[in-house]
């Protein structure tokens, strides 16, 4: 000061921080994904923080240092298909807010029918019924000149089927018989007798 005596004076600098909000969807419906993994690396790919989306599809990485980050959806939300791209983010500015938006494909997957007599031999023009869990009817199929039948495209999840019509000189089996289509089960295959 002006008398000749030293001041001290602490100063102390709050680093700028930034955020990076993601926000997942559902490729197909536009709706908000819960359950998706993300993590978060610095620039030599070692893990900042990890976080889940929420109900409203969103999980915010808030109070990052400035700097370049590396996001990464790391698991799918239950019956999708992950997406395993790593998008490059900079957070360049105090409060900046960097928003990512990632999709997914839900996962999906076949259900092959094959039917054959009591001596092995493959019957075709069998028309099967693929129905939902609460038995709503979905589609039918009729069994090609391999005795097979194969529905595609469908969701992960629990289906049942049945015979729903017969051949001249067979006696069709009417009961409904489960099928699962697996996340890791592309297609998943029953042979029916009569």
């Amino acid at each position: 000061d002006e008398n000749g005596q030293t001041v001290t004076q602490n100063i102390s600098n709050t680093p700028a921080r930034g955020s990076v909000s993601i926000l997942k969807t559902d490729s197909e419906t536009g709706a908000p994904l819960q359950g998706a993994e993300f993590t978060v690396y610095n620039e030599r790919m070692a893990e900042v923080t990890k976080g889940t989306t929420d109900e409203s599809g969103l999980v915010v990485f808030s109070g990052l240092t400035l700097g370049p980050y590396y996001c990464q959806e790391t698991q799918a939300p239950p019956g999708y298909v992950p997406q395993g791209s790593i998008e490059l983010v900079y957070l360049d500015a105090n409060g900046k807010v960097v928003t990512l938006t990632y999709t997914n494909a839900p996962a999906r997957g076949s259900i092959k029918i094959t039917k054959k007599n009591s001596d092995g031999e493959l019957l075709s023009g069998v028309v099967f019924t693929l129905y939902d869990t609460d038995k709503n009817e979905l589609t039918t199929g009729t069994t090609d000149e391999n005795g097979a039948v194969v529905f595609e495209n469908l969701p992960i999840g629990d289906y049942w089927y049945a015979e729903t019509s017969e051949l001249p000189g067979y006696v069709a089996n009417h009961n409904l018989m489960a099928a699962r289509v697996g996340f890791h089960t592309a297609v998943d295959e029953h042979t029916f007798t009569n």
